[in-house]
């Protein structure tokens, strides 16, 4: 159990998509679905993704939160 106020209030999903945008230099983009596969896995029929908004966030910050998604996978997580 998690004290009030550190509860998460987006769903994985949302998060991934936030992650995604800020890896696509802030264009925020709809998932892509397969609808059907054949019998060896493969997409038949895809949904391609749409962009949904241009930039999330300034090129600024999107610089900033690479560095600091990518400083907590190096354990590096200073902005200077």
């Amino acid at each position: 159990m998690m004290s009030h106020g550190y509860e998460v209030q987006l769903t994985p999903l949302q998060i991934l998509t936030f992650y995604n945008a800020v890896a696509n230099d802030g264009k925020m983009m709809a998932s892509s679905l397969c609808n059907s596969y054949n019998e060896k896995w493969q997409c038949i029929k895809r949904f391609e993704p749409e962009n949904n908004i241009n930039s999330i966030a300034s090129r600024s910050t999107i610089r900033k939160a690479k560095k600091m998604m990518e400083g907590v996978v190096d354990g590096n997580c200073k902005l200077t």
